[in-house]
């Protein structure tokens, strides 16, 4: 799917991210909604635990029925995203 990037160099630039939990005092005061898959073979549940620690407002919806790109049950995302945007932005 990637061109120009190897699987190596891919991994190499993920790990040489700073950690979002490093950055929790900045999103601390803003809404923040995490809707996740219970099937993404990339990111386990276990993975958003230290974002979820770190961040205690923030709203994390699983869907177990969802991968990675939650295509599986965009019905229940879109039903679980579109209020959340329109009582944190309005209409």
């Amino acid at each position: 799917m990637l061109q120009g990037i190897t699987a190596s160099e891919l991994k190499a630039q993920w790990d040489a991210l700073p950690s979002i939990e490093d950055s929790a005092s900045d999103l601390a005061d803003r809404p923040i909604l995490m809707l996740t898959g219970g099937q993404d073979e990339a990111f386990a549940h276990d993975h958003y635990l230290p974002l979820v620690d770190a961040l205690p407002t923030i709203e994390w919806d699983e869907f177990s029925e969802g991968d990675h790109s939650l295509s599986l049950c965009r019905t229940k995302v879109t039903g679980r995203a579109v209020p959340w945007l329109i009582g944190h932005l309005g209409q």
